[in-house]
């Protein structure tokens, strides 16, 4: 069973705590005038919950100290974590420490991921793995904390995973437990584009929210970030430099680590997908 005095911090005890801090930093003030006590609460619920916990211990596996693989639990988790202390710790030395912290596991997380880019549980998952890698990022920037992990042109073949394993109409190439339709956080899809300076990364994600697709601004079915990224993506700009649509451009990408292939005609006609390897895998 789960032990209250040494609690655990999952990904929605995470998630929760960073919309609560980010909520707190937007209208703590009015919630002091009129609810003291509550805010009181929540400040102290968000200590005991998940701020001294994180500080204190170091054998949560998703912290990536002990022999179990880091995955999409380290990136989600440590992004969220930055919000709640980057908006919600006054104290200066926590603060410092929490963010050294998350740095380290965000670190192995990105070191952990394969050379060529892939994200090897899939489109569905890159949404909180190198898609939370790059809020991190932006989080830091915001707060004019030091960037100390993931090489940029890494993190820039992270960033085109999506692209290369588009089919069309807001579909995906799907393996294991993702979906052909996933749910992304466009916006920060299309910001992440513009960091990398990916014009066919961005034109997709124009072009799959003008199809209708389930790849939004709006952070839609899902609750990864949620906070956090519902407020970025009110300052999104939606634009993108004109280029040759998506269904035209040939393409070629082949992942030697799971050995994933994707192929586009120059048509646009065919597209041709095929995944080697057996089970065993994340999420197979």
């Amino acid at each position: 069973g789960v032990d209250p005095n040494r609690p655990e911090i999952d990904l929605f005890a995470a998630e929760t705590a960073a919309m609560l801090a980010l909520a707190m930093y937007i209208l703590g003030e009015e919630l002091e005038k009129r609810a003291p006590l509550a805010a009181n609460r929540v400040r102290q619920e968000m200590d005991t919950r998940v701020k001294t916990p994180y500080l204190q211990r170091t054998d949560m596996w998703w912290l990536g100290n002990g022999p179990r693989p880091v995955n999409n639990w380290s990136s989600w988790i440590s992004a969220n974590m930055l919000s709640v202390f980057l908006y919600g710790e006054p104290d200066a030395h926590k603060r410092h420490n929490a963010v050294q912290k998350a740095c380290a596991t965000l670190q192995k997380f990105c070191d952990a991921q394969p050379n060529d880019g892939e994200c090897p549980e899939g489109v569905a998952y890159w949404n909180v793995s190198a898609a939370a890698v790059f809020n991190a990022m932006e989080l830091l920037a915001m707060m004019e904390e030091p960037l100390n992990f993931c090489d940029a042109e890494k993190l820039c073949r992270m960033e085109r995973y999506p692209f290369s394993m588009y089919i069309g109409c807001g579909c995906f190439v799907n393996f294991g437990d993702s979906v052909k339709r996933p749910v992304l956080d466009g916006a920060t899809c299309l910001r992440f584009a513009r960091w990398a300076e990916d014009d066919a990364s961005a034109l997709m994600a124009l072009q799959t929210k003008a199809n209708g697709s389930e790849y939004t601004y709006a952070v839609k079915g899902t609750s990864e970030l949620l906070f956090f990224r519902a407020v970025t993506a009110l300052f999104t700009c939606d634009q993108a430099r004109v280029g040759t649509p998506i269904k035209e451009r040939a393409s070629f990408f082949y992942y030697t680590n799971s050995g994933l292939l994707s192929a586009r005609s120059h048509s646009g006609e065919m597209f041709f997908s095929a995944k080697g390897g057996a089970c065993g895998g994340a999420h197979d």
